[in-house]
């Protein structure tokens, strides 16, 4: 179901009187909302509250800062009261919520693919026989799966994995038995598993 949300976060001082503004401007009148709770009044009182409180912080002054922060609180109140009745008196309907001034929820987009990992990339570390392997972050991926090649036979597609990870990056063995390992990268979703990076191998030390 459709919805609106206050919108209020990481929104400044001054961002919060502009969405009063609009809220004001769009409920004013509306026939979709007849009945604002809490009251116009009580939104137009607090956004000029907030929009003197935030000129007299300017100079930094203790007490106007602390109004500021009162003020600030007051309106996100106010605004996340309207934004419920909002939501409560339209129950869904897309057409009335957009009349609201309000910003609607973004539904989540649901992932179907997600795509190869770029082109792995190798970092010394302290340590002589392990390496820093990265790559580009996949949107859409929860963890990604590191899989090295058993021996270094490729041919073969003799893979383990070696390490599940949340971040585009993993420590890994540089070699095994005097040989180079080579290293490939998929990333792993909700429901499904991207292809797998290119194979690469790091050069040697």
């Amino acid at each position: 179901m459709e919805k609106v949300k206050a919108g209020l976060r990481g929104l400044s001082a001054g961002e919060k009187v502009t969405l009063a503004d609009a809220v004001h401007e769009a409920l004013n009148a509306n026939p979709h909302f007849p009945d604002p709770e809490p009251v116009l009044g009580v939104l137009l009182a607090a956004r000029n509250e907030l929009y003197d409180a935030n000129v007299a912080a300017l100079d930094r002054g203790r007490l106007a800062c602390a109004r500021k922060r009162s003020a600030i609180a007051a309106m996100d109140r106010v605004l996340a009261r309207l934004a419920a009745y909002v939501n409560s008196k339209a129950q869904g309907d897309e057409v009335r919520l957009t009349t609201a001034g309000f910003p609607l929820f973004k539904r989540p987009t649901p992932v179907n693919d997600l795509q190869q990992p770029a082109t792995l990339a190798f970092r010394p570390t302290q340590f002589p026989n392990k390496i820093r392997m990265t790559w580009p972050r996949v949107p859409g991926a929860l963890v990604y799966q590191v899989e090295m090649a058993v021996g270094g036979d490729l041919e073969s597609g003799n893979w383990e994995r070696v390490l599940l990870t949340s971040k585009p990056q993993a420590i890994v063995d540089r070699t095994t038995a005097q040989q180079l390992n080579a290293f490939r990268v998929c990333a792993v979703g909700t429901q499904l598993q991207g292809p797998y990076s290119d194979v690469r191998m790091p050069t040697a030390a």
